[in-house]
């Protein structure tokens, strides 16, 4: 059996933008051939650099464009998130206590949340 549900980590550039459209559209065929209920769980705006005026209004535009698929939680931008491969670990195990651990806790619940959803469905 296949995956159901796609997340799709996005970086807050108009690269990105184009990308997600360019997935819908590779989604689409995918559906119609060999798995009609696969869909995209949530799109994951990650390393965003939260002191950038470029990465808010590309947030913001994600926002406009696809409030319906796209994550409440984002990932910042954080050295401990790069450390983490350097010492074979991961966030939680590295660093536990710290924001970035906690984003990613809250993608956890987050994704666990729209999958509920998704098989109610």
């Amino acid at each position: 059996a296949g995956a159901d549900g796609i997340i799709v980590p996005i970086h807050a550039d108009r690269f990105s933008m184009r990308g997600v459209s360019q997935l819908q559209e590779t989604i689409k065929q995918i559906r119609k051939v060999h798995n009609d209920s696969l869909r995209i769980l949530g799109l994951l705006p990650n390393d965003l650099d939260l002191r950038s005026g470029m990465v808010s209004d590309m947030q913001e535009k994600f926002e406009n464009i696809y409030s319906d698929i796209l994550f409440d939680t984002f990932i910042p931008w954080r050295s401990k998130i790069n450390e983490v491969a350097t010492h074979g670990k991961n966030i939680m195990e590295y660093e536990g206590a710290s924001d970035a651990a906690s984003r990613y806790l809250d993608l956890a619940h987050e994704v666990v949340e729209r999958s509920r959803i998704a098989t109610a469905a």
